[in-house]
């Protein structure tokens, strides 16, 4: 069978169809992700200065963490429970509900957590107002259920929503900030838009699948804490890596170091996006055909996930490379000299899109829709730990260089010990094949 011949199937195969169309709202989605955010960064970090925008990033770090808390790991146990049960309007109604609820108590007690922490410590209390707005990125959380229209597979609704609410938040930002001073205006627009699309998803959601909040059991609410909180654990651990780092180094060094930092990890996070953009096209079709199986289908199950792992492999190399050989012309073109610096984090980060596809397709594309949450919890729980103690180590001494080399290590980690522990219970996961 020819290329040609082998392409044309799949373009007629029902499966490859709906896959590809999710790929290519969800292309669509991160490609407006990689504009705005890149918009959004250059705006911010050439108008506010490192100082300032250094501020912002350690708020967004430290209320990332209440995110997290909010989110409670739904992002993949609740994307699994909807694509289990889509054809199930009853059920699918209960799981919305005892979600949502779930994630009211858990936001109540974020909000509750971060009025002590204002009132306990100065570094937060002279700036209060900036945490306060940014408490619209846990609301967000609330009201913009993405894990509902990917369990659904309709991707395509998360790429108009969001290309909704970034068009008005880039008009605003280019509008309204203009100087050093307004730095306190992005955490208002932050928390505008984060009602504007939560409200527009809900109102959608509501109209077109009929969902919404009705009374639960406590035993509803119960059984959605106790399924959720491994991958509750593995989001926080990743939190800790991804969002605490540059808390960190706000807390052992200056802002000045945190707006360089998280200037070059911007530039990094965008091309991560591009290996996101595969891995949560593919997840809720992992988890149906895996729900599905029997030892007919396991071989192609594994079949497909190794052709995904090498689809992640070369995008991740070639990202790789175009990050380290353009690293310097990316800063120049897009940073004013202030940020000449920047140019070391791109440099020492441009193999982290490779190393964050290969673990995520290791533990969020396998163990997880194997339902082995508790090892995955493991995995980035010793991450997190590790990198904790790397960097209360190496930060006050190397600064944000440290943190860099830190962030590698970190990502090698749930590599080898997934890779490992796959390697040593194929039995159990029934990879014969892998």
């Amino acid at each position: 069978m020819t290329l040609f011949e082998k392409i044309r199937n799949l373009t007629q195969d029902n499966v490859w169809q709906k896959l590809f169309g999710n790929f290519l709202s969800l292309s669509v989605y991160q490609a407006l992700n990689f504009v705005t955010e890149l918009i959004i960064l250059v705006h911010l970090t050439n108008t506010l200065g490192a100082n300032n925008y250094g501020l912002i990033s350690f708020a967004i770090s430290f209320m990332l963490f209440f995110q997290i808390i909010t989110e409670y790991g739904f992002e993949h146990s609740g994307t699994r429970a909807i694509s289990k049960y889509r054809n199930d309007q009853k059920k699918l109604q209960k799981i919305y509900s005892s979600i949502n609820y779930v994630k009211i108590i858990l936001s109540s007690v974020c909000f509750v957590i971060l009025l002590i922490i204002i009132s306990a410590f100065e570094i937060f209390r002279q700036n209060s107002i900036i945490y306060f707005l940014l408490f619209g990125l846990i609301l967000q959380s609330i009201l913009f259920p993405m894990w509902f229209f990917r369990g659904i597979e309709k991707m395509k609704y998360i790429t108009i929503i969001n290309f909704i609410g970034k068009s008005v938040l880039i008009a605003l930002i280019f509008l309204f900030i203009k100087s050093e001073t307004d730095y306190v205006l992005y955490p208002l627009f932050v928390l505008i838009i984060a009602i504007f699309i939560g409200l527009i998803s809900q109102i959608f959601i509501f109209k077109k699948y009929e969902m919404k909040f009705e009374k639960v059991s406590l035993k509803d609410i119960k059984f959605q804490f106790s399924i959720g909180f491994f991958m509750f654990l593995v989001y926080f651990s990743t939190n800790i890596i991804n969002n605490l780092n540059p808390f960190i180094l706000g807390l052992l060094v200056d802002y000045r170091d945190v707006g360089i930092f998280t200037t070059g990890y911007k530039i990094i996070q965008i091309f991560v996006l591009i290996i996101s953009l595969i891995t949560t096209t593919v997840f809720p079709h992992i988890v149906k055909l895996i729900s599905e199986r029997n030892k007919q289908m396991e071989a192609s199950i594994f079949k497909f996930i190794k052709k995904v792992l090498i689809i992640i492999i070369l995008i991740g190399t070639a990202s790789f490379v175009f990050l380290f050989i353009f690293a310097d012309f990316i800063t120049s073109v897009l940073f004013i000299a202030e940020y000449r610096e920047t140019v070391n984090v791109i440099r020492i980060l441009s193999i982290a899109p490779l190393l964050i596809g290969i673990g995520h397709t290791l533990t969020l594309q396998i163990l997880v829709p194997l339902e082995f949450d508790a090892r995955v919890a493991i995995i980035y729980g010793i991450s997190a730990i590790v990198d904790l103690i790397l960097c209360f180590i190496f930060i006050p001494i190397f600064g944000y260089l440290a943190l860099c080399f830190i962030i590698l290590i970190i990502r090698i980690i749930p590599i080898l010990l997934s890779f490992l522990w796959i390697r040593r219970n194929k039995a159990k996961l029934n990879l014969s094949s892998l």
